[in-house]
């Protein structure tokens, strides 16, 4: 990874865990994102609670021109945990249904 910079990261954390780390989350790329990262370059990987997008600093002209033409990472998250999901869920729908 010595040729490889971070380009991007977001960490997830949640008062519903221990510690607030969500460590349950999965970040899938959808639609242009999976062909921008493969194009441009770019590597995902999933620390704890978050995800952490990688340059190779050697092909930076590679992705500056991806970000001329609008760089954009879209990206589906999904818990493997399965009572985390039912209890959002269920909040989301007390919520609409009260309110």
């Amino acid at each position: 990874m010595d040729a490889y910079r971070l380009l991007l990261s977001v960490l997830v954390e949640y008062a519903y865990f221990s510690g607030h780390i969500c460590k349950t989350l999965k970040f899938i790329p959808i639609g242009p994102a999976v062909t921008t990262l493969n194009k441009a370059g770019l590597l995902v990987k999933s620390p704890k609670s978050g995800i952490s997008v990688f340059y190779d600093k050697d092909f930076m002209n590679r992705l500056r021109l991806h970000a001329q033409d609008g760089l954009s990472l879209v990206f589906e998250v999904f818990s493997k945990d399965l009572i985390f999901a039912i209890q959002r869920l269920l909040r989301r729908w007390i919520t609409a249904f009260l309110f």
